[in-house]
């Protein structure tokens, strides 16, 4: 059996954004500095690996890691909750398939846009990669627990490890979730299809774009 690269370089792709350096209004969530982030980069790599099973060949890319989905998870476009509970359809996350939470909290988190992505994903039949156009939790200086939009420079950051994944998961189509996404993925100098975010009334309008990409790919 063919062993994907996404799958064999999984490990050496977390250990890379671990090591990146952010500035200080900014939370590299897989960083060695904190116990508690192992956790997080051990959920990255079981994603990365699932994912390559499935040879999804479209991704999905958001702005940056929220503090309440993916700064908690280590993986984009989750919450505690959806990490734990998993997504049946797919065989996809879940505590049975060894993803964890670091015990922060007593309740698992839930984040309203990656409830609002999951609902849709999962009525489709085939899954696309998740990922973040910056990697890291930007935050607003003095206050960990906000989000705020990632700067050029932290695009710039963000379009190394993009571009790996991209060739190492053998990417073919790239979805920007969001103007914000693709004005960084415009940045970044990639081609991509665009759709609407889903919170604040885009839910229909982002299933419907998102079906006619993967299914038509336009």
């Amino acid at each position: 059996m063919r062993i994907s690269r996404l799958s064999v370089q999984a490990a050496r792709f977390v250990d890379d954004l671990a090591a990146c350096q952010v500035p200080p209004n900014a939370c590299n969530q897989y960083s060695y500095d904190e116990e508690a982030n192992a956790v997080r980069r051990d959920n990255l790599i079981l994603y990365l690996r699932q994912m390559a099973e499935r040879s999804p060949g479209v991704l999905l890319v958001g702005e940056a890691a929220g503090y309440h989905g993916c700064r908690l998870t280590g993986v984009p476009f989750t919450s505690e909750d959806i990490l734990l509970c998993g997504i049946p359809k797919f065989g996809l996350f879940g505590s049975a398939h060894g993803y964890r939470t670091t015990g922060d909290s007593s309740n698992p988190c839930k984040e309203r846009t990656a409830s609002m992505v999951w609902a849709v994903l999962s009525q489709l039949d085939q899954l696309p990669m998740l990922w973040n156009a910056y990697p890291f939790h930007p935050f607003i200086e003095g206050m960990p627990c906000t989000n705020r939009p990632p700067t050029s420079s932290e695009i710039r950051t963000g379009k190394a490890f993009l571009t790996i994944l991209i060739e190492i998961a053998s990417i073919r189509t790239i979805i920007a979730v969001g103007k914000k996404a693709g004005e960084a993925l415009t940045d970044l100098g990639v081609r991509f299809y665009l759709v609407r975010h889903p919170s604040h009334g885009g839910r229909k309008e982002f299933a419907s774009g998102i079906a006619d990409i993967m299914e038509h790919g336009r």
